[in-house]
């Protein structure tokens, strides 16, 4: 039975998709950039790049948020922007658009129920991860809250997993579970340290053959059988 529930928060628990929509359709609006749904996704394809950076150690959040901004919007002719100033303008659009994916709100309450210990673990951004759980009213539900800027790893690196269990003593690996939407680091993180992990897949993509997935939903719901609820 699994006691100790590590939950990704970033499109598992937080719609991150529409939040990142509404946040990136302000800041267009803001910088007088005709907003399209083509805008967007180039942004998104742009901002990934650099989030598969922050997860491979080639680039530290600070830089993120200095440089995503200036650097997209350079294509589309516009310069001089100081970055850290637009990237807090975006994440608190984000922070005000506080989405939360289907299901989320009774999982965490009926996971409180059932006597779990639940966890964020999420490599967003602290305080911005912070404000869009405290606007959306699901903080309480979380006996702890791991991120990664506070913990000085990234998923997927195992540093992340040995300081969260560090922090967890005694819990064990084989009481516990990660579940995340992500591959490349709640999977991948969670079988760096042989966690087992559930792999929270709403849209069926396919996954790589040199995963280890345990458990692959596609619904919040059916985690209540993985979890005994």
């Amino acid at each position: 039975m699994y006691k100790h529930i590590l939950l990704d928060l970033d499109d598992t628990i937080l719609d991150f998709n529409a939040s990142e929509t509404f946040a990136f359709q302000k800041v267009a609006e803001d910088l007088g950039v005709t907003y399209s749904e083509t805008l967007l996704d180039h942004y998104k394809i742009y901002n990934q790049s650099l989030w598969h950076k922050i997860e491979k150690n080639e680039l530290t959040k600070a830089e993120l948020m200095t440089q995503r901004f200036p650097g997209f919007f350079s294509q589309y002719g516009i310069h001089n922007l100081i970055g850290q100033e637009i990237d807090d303008l975006f994440r608190d659009y984000l922070a005000t658009g506080a989405h939360v994916v289907p299901g989320a709100q009774q999982l965490l309450i009926d996971l409180k129920k059932a006597g779990k210990q639940v966890y964020a673990a999420s490599n967003g951004i602290y305080t911005t991860q912070i404000s869009r759980l405290e606007q959306a009213n699901l903080i309480e539900y979380f006996d702890k809250l791991f991120i990664s800027e506070k913990l000085g790893y990234n998923k997927p690196d195992v540093g992340f997993f040995q300081q969260v269990f560090k922090q967890l003593e005694p819990a064990s690996f084989d009481s516990s579970i990660m579940v995340g939407d992500s591959l490349s680091s709640d999977i991948k993180g969670a079988n760096a340290v042989k966690l087992p992990v559930v792999w929270f897949n709403p849209n069926n993509i396919s996954a790589s053959k040199n995963l280890t997935i345990d458990y692959q939903i596609s619904d919040l719901t059916q985690l209540y059988d993985i979890l005994d609820l």
